[in-house]
């Protein structure tokens, strides 16, 4: 993937992130499951744990920036 494409990606990720809440459960579920790509099978369940952590941080932000 080029430098470029790796930036796009990163606004989408901020743009979903941005949206979660607003997202049915169903879309949230296939996002999180969709996420570990490239990653080591020995590693996926640390990714999801992580991820899991940092929505939960997060999960307020789009409503400070209403």
């Amino acid at each position: 993937m080029s430098e470029h494409e790796t930036h796009i990606l990163q606004y989408l990720g901020a743009a979903v992130l941005l949206m979660w809440n607003e997202l049915p459960t169903h879309i949230q579920r296939e996002i999180f499951e969709h996420a570990p790509v490239d990653v080591e099978p020995g590693k996926v369940t640390m990714l999801k744990e992580q991820i899991v952590r940092f929505l939960h941080k997060h999960k307020d932000d789009s409503k400070s920036r209403s």
